[in-house]
């Protein structure tokens, strides 16, 4: 049984997530809430995840990396915006 901040955590992620499929090609910045997170809900909704890198100024496409919805990029410390759907589409 899920306890009630992680099902008000689902249903927040479901109505962000909702409204960011409707936003398709707008970059999103990781906000301090979701790195709060400890675990993603299993949802696949792709999003690409950007990781600024020194290593990467010459290379446009360097930095950029899929992951399976928003919430599992923004608990990678690295990542500081997504786009949503696969970094290939974008």
């Amino acid at each position: 049984m899920l306890s009630k901040s992680s099902l008000a955590f689902c249903f927040l992620f479901i109505l962000i997530s909702a409204f960011a499929q409707a936003s398709t090609g707008r970059k999103f910045q990781c906000q301090p809430l979701q790195r709060k997170i400890s675990v993603c809900p299993d949802v696949h909704w792709p999003v690409c995840g950007f990781k600024p890198s020194m290593e990467c100024q010459e290379d446009p496409n360097c930095g950029y990396k899929n992951y399976n919805n928003e919430c599992e990029a923004c608990i990678d410390p690295e990542v500081v915006s997504y786009t949503l759907g696969n970094c290939e589409e974008i």
